[in-house]
């Protein structure tokens, strides 16, 4: 017996899904690497704001040079959270890149398995008319035997 149309595509409904899946691990991949870029954001901020706070504490500095060294590292960390802000965004962009891309996939996916259960549905339909035709050819061949 030959396969049904459904059946034929379930072949493409496997590649859509895996597909599917392969678009949603990369958007849970940049997802993470986000989070872990704003959890460095966080530690740079705390440590800027401990320092910063050491710093206008601190009644060590006693020298020009050693306050000058002390800001000059300020402005580091605070150039190195201006970056990790900036990294931030391209990752959140490449995220939503991510997710677009995964919900074109998915629309599509989803219309494709939509149209393979109407294709199901119709063919049930079609085999069911079919044993409903062959039942009642055989019971109007079994009433013409008995009369």
């Amino acid at each position: 017996m030959t396969q049904s149309k459904s059946e034929r595509l379930q072949v493409v409904l496997d590649m859509a899904d895996r597909e599917e899946k392969s678009a949603t691990d990369s958007v849970e991949e940049i997802r993470a690497k986000l989070q872990a870029e704003e959890e460095k954001l966080q530690g740079l901020i705390n440590y800027y704001d401990e320092y910063a706070s050491d710093f206008g504490q601190s009644e060590k500095l006693t020298t020009a040079r050693q306050i000058q060294m002390q800001r000059t590292f300020l402005e580091k960390l605070s150039e190195a959270k201006a970056q990790q802000q900036l990294q931030i965004q391209n990752v959140n962009a490449r995220l939503q890149e991510k997710i677009e891309i995964w919900r074109k996939i998915y629309l599509k996916n989803k219309s494709l398995h939509d149209y393979v259960s109407r294709l199901r549905l119709d063919e049930q339909k079609q085999l069911t008319k079919k044993e409903e035709r062959l039942l009642d050819d055989w019971f109007t061949r079994a009433s013409r035997k008995i009369t």
